[in-house]
């Protein structure tokens, strides 16, 4: 995700806008549904999915606030791909895609596991 995310901001890709400009907020929650899904395994989808709303939102609202010691950490590049740098409503949307899209693909991914189980044990 980390890459991927990486490479959506790059300049040497060319990506159309729409994928440029909000492909990075979208794999970022999705990493963070991701990690919180590996950090809590017992969890059900819902309640990673929710820890990784709740992280994510608090992370924005973050942005609304500008501490110079805060902003100063923002300065680096690797704080300020985990921070941001300022609050976006977009971002938002973005994360609730991330995290929806993480949601899908665990059910997804439990479903198939279910179905292959069952063939071998037949």
């Amino acid at each position: 995700m980390i890459c991927l995310g990486l490479l959506s901001r790059s300049k040497h890709i060319p990506l159309p806008a729409f994928i440029a400009a909000y492909a990075g907020d979208t794999l970022w929650a999705l990493l963070v549904f991701l990690s919180f899904g590996w950090f809590f395994p017992a969890r059900s989808t819902i309640h990673v999915a929710l820890y990784a709303a709740a992280f994510s939102l608090g992370i924005e609202l973050s942005q609304l606030y500008h501490a110079p010691w805060l902003d100063a950490l923002r300065a680096h590049r690797l704080a300020a791909l985990v921070l941001g740098q300022g609050f976006l409503w977009s971002d938002l949307v973005c994360y609730a895609g991330g995290i929806a899209l993480g949601a899908v693909l665990e059910q997804l991914a439990r479903w198939v596991n279910s179905k292959t189980t069952k063939l071998y044990l037949a």
